[in-house]
């Protein structure tokens, strides 16, 4: 009974293992193709970040 509860423990563990390097391969595939998409627009990635301090730019109201 201890044999059979630790076969299906190990195989879902390879389960589960094996959706999570499906889903890795997955969001490495659209970091490419975002960076592609990035640099084909020619855009610097770095352009948008700003850090958590950051305050946005003074902007005068009329």
């Amino acid at each position: 009974m201890n044999q059979k509860r630790d076969n299906e423990s190990r195989e879902q563990q390879a389960l589960n293992l094996q959706f999570s390097e499906e889903r890795l391969q997955l969001l490495d595939t659209i970091r490419e193709i975002v960076n592609d998409e990035l640099n084909r627009r020619g855009v610097n990635r770095n352009d948008g970040d700003r850090g958590c301090n950051d305050k946005p730019p003074n902007s005068e109201i009329c």
